[in-house]
């Protein structure tokens, strides 16, 4: 019952923050192109790249969890609402041990990355050669 509390918990936090974060103003720098926080994506989606409070917040969350499956979960979740840029998809796999449950979080959210140009940012979270090229091309969208 604490998990589904928790869940739930990310979930509201994460779409109540979206709006404020959009009032802010926060941005993003990734290889010299700004995204700001209400950056909407040519996909036309209505939703926005997650600002630095959020993030720093889901990190938090994802960090604080002890079993790969739950990071994985965890980050499902936020993919849900969100678009990152690979700088932040980079920080979140760092946080989880294994390279299957990484390859996971990255299915999750491989069609919320705005800045897909910076794939090797992405790649560089993965020790082996067919791990990183996998990588790729869930990023690109290459099956």
């Amino acid at each position: 019952m604490a998990g589904m509390k928790r869940i739930f918990f990310v979930i509201v936090v994460l779409c109540v923050m979206a709006p404020v974060c959009v009032a802010g103003g926060a941005a993003q720098h990734e290889g010299g192109v700004r995204y700001e926080s209400h950056h909407r994506p040519s996909h036309g989606h209505g939703v926005y790249v997650i600002c630095d409070a959020d993030y720093e917040y889901l990190y938090d969350v994802v960090k604080k969890e002890s079993f790969s499956d739950n990071k994985v979960r965890d980050i499902r979740l936020a993919a849900l609402g969100c678009w990152f840029t690979c700088e932040q998809v980079a920080g979140l796999l760092k946080l989880i041990s294994f390279s299957s449950d990484k390859m996971k979080a990255l299915e999750a959210v491989r069609g919320q990355i705005v800045d897909k140009k910076n794939v090797k940012v992405v790649t560089g979270c993965f020790t082996f050669s067919s791990d990183r090229e996998r990588a790729m091309e869930l990023v690109l969208g290459v099956e």
